[in-house]
């Protein structure tokens, strides 16, 4: 449980320095105490990514990391002292007191720090999801075992994505471990619950209502799930939400404090995901309605964009001066002529089509029936899609409903029309969709008024949505705390619990226990996973590391090939021999063969396992003997093959 103190220290170190910055920037004093407690979270994490990115690449080790702790511990003292505590006590109390006679309200609360605390222990989970155990912990793992940060070239282009969560991950694995990195991303789940409940007092909803919304936000089956993971989409969701919110107050307001907030609310967007870039786009109508129409004035107007456009440089920079392509890997043939276009075959694997009808069709059909074309049940139950078009029910708040409902849309046909149609891309909305559906649920009970036979009605409903979805946060307990709180074996965990392609554990762990250092493999495994040693995977062979960046990967002779396993002194080789499929109606798993023989490595691998037997088989995946695989590969050649 240090992991689990460990991210309790973060969190009050982060939430004191943020504190500090936010304050300066909102002399004003628009912003609520809430308001500058997710806006203060956000901006310090951004801050603490900053000085990983730019510390970590002379010395990822406890001495440099070091130094960015010492660094915020001091900066989060001013923060810590000017934070009203005497205030929030009797806030609590008085809640406290208030709740004994508002039972739904007590209940509100429960609810929301149950399914927080749970979330965020499951992080002590060992990872089993797909996205991290490829890269979102791979590369932090690698670079944490070099003692450096660089570019992993085996890890294909993954190594050029914004990686703001990733460095959260890299400082956290410097002084603790894996638990400690996937908890601190559902540290910033915990901003986003808050951030959310801030929109929708924003938007006129009660102090209820803003428990209910961060509530939804909390209960969507995506949020639960990716709070204990790597995987990236709740901490978009903070910027995001953070960024609308600024922007919502801005207009209100005016002012260079509050352009600085929103500005530095989407810097963290674009740090964490390119898909940002969207969201930040689907601004600018209502921005060039605001200068024109409402005269806004100019510097504010343009003080946003210029500080997120300074902050995100030195992403881009980098990626300009390794690639030649500031947004690598995206719209790679437009920087660099013939180059291959990555990721291209992924926009099309989604969906229920790109015409008019499907712009209708596509909530109904992932909110409802999302294993048919989507990338499975995201949401849950379909509550968003039930609650949301009442939050305009007898309500007058177009001053702000409008244009946030401006750039949801925004967003929406860019995610729809441009990119892939996986609905956790959509997370970005889920702050304000969890905001107009708790309004809407309001809104209902509120028409409702005194008649006992509609809030009879609407309470049944409302139950029946609550508990289908209390199974689909419910099934992430079961799975996760068991083994994160040392009830369950790590590897009963790893090897039961679903995931895709399996995590390999058991064939990692036979690697694990018997590379002896300066010993390397070569991995097949599609992809490479966490699981299994880093620094010592070999994924390309010698000389052909970047060879993928230009799409022509070298081929070779049985004579030639050979020579790169003995340049590279392969001692074991590891191929995925099988792999679940799930795309089909009801999502369940159907073990496949892995076909290895199309590949240019596998060509003259597969040949030479006939004549070997593993080492050690497991469910997906075989381990051979690296020097048995070259000797065959010689008789081979001795026979004229």
């Amino acid at each position: 449980m240090t992991a689990f103190l460990f991210i309790l220290a973060v969190g009050v170190i982060l939430t004191g320095c943020g504190w500090t910055v936010v304050t300066k920037l909102d002399r004003d004093a628009v912003l609520n105490d809430l308001e500058r407690l997710a806006f203060g979270l956000a901006v310090a994490a951004l801050g603490l990514h900053l000085a990983v990115f730019a510390v970590g690449h002379w010395r990822l080790d406890p001495l440099g990391m070091g130094l960015v702790a010492g660094a915020f511990i001091l900066g989060a003292i001013p923060g810590l002292r000017a934070m009203p505590w005497a205030a929030w006590r009797g806030l609590v109390t008085a809640s406290v007191r208030g709740s004994a006679g508002h039972r739904f309200e007590a209940l509100l609360w429960v609810l929301i720090l149950g399914i927080a605390l749970s979330a965020l222990l499951q992080g002590l989970a060992p990872p089993n999801d797909y996205d991290s155990l490829m890269y979102h912990l791979s590369i932090p793992l690698y670079d944490v075992a070099k003692g450096w940060m660089e570019i992993a070239w085996g890890w294909h282009n993954r190594n050029f994505f914004p990686i703001l969560v990733e460095n959260l991950a890299r400082f956290a694995l410097v002084f603790s471990g894996t638990g400690a990195a996937q908890m601190m991303h559902g540290l910033l789940g915990l901003g986003a619950a808050m951030m959310t409940a801030a929109l929708a007092r924003r938007l006129g909803g009660g102090r209820k209502t803003a428990l209910a919304a961060a509530l939804m936000f909390l209960s969507v089956r995506v949020v639960v799930w990716e709070m204990a993971t790597l995987e990236v989409e709740v901490a978009q969701a903070l910027y995001c939400g953070g960024a609308l919110l600024a922007y919502m107050l801005l207009r209100r307001q005016g002012g260079y404090g509050l352009a600085c907030l929103f500005g530095l609310m989407l810097a963290g967007a674009f740090h964490v995901k390119y898909t940002s870039l969207l969201y930040a786009g689907a601004f600018a109508p209502i921005m060039l309605w605001d200068l024109f129409r409402r005269r806004m004035k100019i510097g504010p107007w343009l003080t946003g964009p210029l500080v997120t456009l300074a902050i995100f440089v030195p992403h881009l920079a980098r990626n300009l001066a390794m690639t030649g392509n500031p947004l690598f890997p995206l719209l790679n043939p437009v920087f660099n002529k013939g180059g291959p276009a990555f990721m291209e075959d992924a926009r099309e694997q989604y969906g229920v089509g790109r015409d008019l009808l499907s712009h209708l069709e596509a909530p109904w059909a992932f909110s409802v029936d999302p294993l048919r074309n989507f990338d499975g049940v995201i949401l849950g139950a379909p509550y968003l899609l039930a609650l949301v078009p009442f939050a305009f029910l007898g309500r007058r708040r177009a001053r702000d409903v409008v244009p946030a409902v401006a750039v949801a849309l925004g967003f929406y046909l860019g995610w729809f029309h441009l990119i892939s149609q996986q609905v956790r891309f959509l997370a970005p909305l889920f702050p304000l969709l969890a905001g107009l559906a708790a309004l809407g649920a309001a809104s209902l009970w509120e028409e409702a008024g005194a008649s006992r036979p509609l809030r009879l009605g609407l309470a049944t409903l409302f139950l029946v949505l609550a508990a289908t979805q209390s199974m689909f946060v419910g099934i992430y307990t079961v799975l996760r705390l068991p083994v994160a709180l040392g009830l369950q074996s790590v590897e009963t965990y790893l090897t039961t619990t679903p995931t895709m392609d399996g995590s390999h554990y058991l064939a990692c762990k036979y690697l694990t226990e018997r590379l002896q250092p300066g010993q390397r493999y070569l991995s097949m495994l599609q992809p490479h996973f966490a699981t299994c040693p880093t620094t010592s995977a070999v994924i390309w062979l010698p000389g052909e590391e970047k060879a993928w960046m230009t799409g022509k990967l070298p081929t070779y002779s049985t004579a030639e090939f050979l020579a790169k396993l003995d340049e590279a002194d392969i001692r074991y080789v590891i191929v995925q021999s099988r792999f679940e499929n799930r795309r089909n109606a009801d999502a369940r798993a159907e073990m496949r063969t892995a076909v290895l023989s199309g590949d240019r490595i596998a060509k003259h691998i597969v040949p030479a396992l006939d004549s070997v037997q593993p080492l050690f088989s497991d469910k997906f995946a075989d381990v051979y003997d690296g020097v048995e695989i070259r000797e065959a590969l010689r008789r081979r050649l001795r026979a004229g093959g």
